[in-house]
């Protein structure tokens, strides 16, 4: 299965404390390792904070959980991943993900009236965790083209597509194809081509931008094989 490619992790940050590294469930699959260390890349396997090996999906996912780290904002996590399929394992080396945070402070005033008219001011603080765009789902056309697409979320506007067939993406002026999209379609943001005629093995390398609460968010480097139907 020399196709296959290890899924996108999702890192979430646990309370009270504690930190989850997870990717969806695919047939074939049997284990999903997990090595990973905070604030220092990882340069070898042997090499790590934390090592451990899954051997059961839950609810549909491969999920590794640790319950005891403290995690600070500004944290990067350099995790490595294994996924076993059919016998083979394949890798997903130097990963990083940093944990943040952003602060939103309101304040408002209100009266009391006991006998007197007393004037007292509340500071409310709000958190709000750092924005990810949403993992992409890449799907072959028929009878020719593609399409990208990911979840809406209450808060998105905009959903812009940058891509190229079969070569990486240096800059935003080296692509073949670019959209904005403005409205999600039944729940999702959808990104379609359906002139280029796309075969087994084709790769697809492409860069997003979702603009949320008024703010552009990227993820840039992305890429998906297509495989025979």
């Amino acid at each position: 299965m020399s196709d296959f490619q290890v899924p996108d992790a999702k890192v979430s940050k646990l309370s009270p404390k504690g930190f989850e590294v997870s990717i969806p469930h695919k047939k074939g699959i049997t284990l999903f390792a997990f090595h990973g260390q905070f604030n220092e890349p990882i340069r070898n396997l042997s090499e790590h904070e934390w090592a451990a090996d899954i051997i059961k999906q839950t609810d549909g996912r491969w999920v590794y959980t640790n319950k005891e780290k403290i995690v600070e904002p500004g944290d990067t996590l350099y995790y490595w991943l294994t996924v076993r399929v059919k016998g083979v394992d394949y890798h997903a080396m130097h990963q990083t993900y940093k944990f943040g945070q952003k602060w939103r402070f309101f304040s408002w005033e209100c009266t009391v009236t006991d006998m007197r008219v007393d004037r007292k001011r509340f500071i409310i603080l709000f958190r709000m965790s750092g924005y990810q765009v949403p993992a992409a789902v890449v799907s072959p056309l028929l009878p020719q083209g593609f399409k990208v697409s990911i979840p809406h979320e209450e808060g998105i506007t905009l959903f812009a597509f940058h891509g190229k067939l079969n070569k990486p993406i240096v800059n935003l002026s080296d692509q073949d194809w670019a959209a904005d999209i403005i409205r999600p379609t039944k729940g999702r943001w959808v990104y379609e081509n359906r002139d280029v005629l796309v075969r087994p093995k084709d790769v697809l390398f492409y860069w997003l931008t979702v603009r949320y609460l008024g703010k552009d968010y990227h993820a840039m480097g992305q890429q998906a094989q297509f495989t025979p139907q």
